[in-house]
């Protein structure tokens, strides 16, 4: 199963720019759905949410830089990724710049 950037999900891109300022791409193939989500912000494409049929889960990563990157040319794409998911993003051509870091400011007036 691979997800091509054909007309049909570019247009999809679009639209969900349009309505809901965020990218969501899905698509059924034999029964089963993968897609991902795609935030404009900062210059930057952040990739998260990825999900895929059982085993096709490194082609996917693949499918996502090419349909991001062709509806967002020269931008950046960035997300966050653990275990299997992070190993298979890897092994399709992705780079870690390292741990991810969650800061958080505490308000302590008195």
């Amino acid at each position: 199963m691979s997800m091509q950037a054909d007309a049909a999900v570019l247009n999809h891109i679009s639209w969900c720019a349009a309505v809901c300022g965020t990218h969501g791409i899905a698509q059924i193939s034999n029964g089963d759905i993968s897609g991902f989500i795609a935030n404009l912000g900062a210059g930057v494409i952040g990739i998260s949410n990825v999900f895929t049929a059982e085993g096709t889960l490194g082609e996917m990563w693949s499918d996502i830089a090419a349909i991001v990157s062709s509806e967002f040319p020269g931008l950046t794409l960035v997300g966050y990724e653990s275990g299997h998911n992070l190993k298979s993003a890897l092994l399709r051509g992705w780079e870690s710049i390292g741990p991810l870091r969650v800061w958080i400011r505490s308000d302590q007036s008195s």
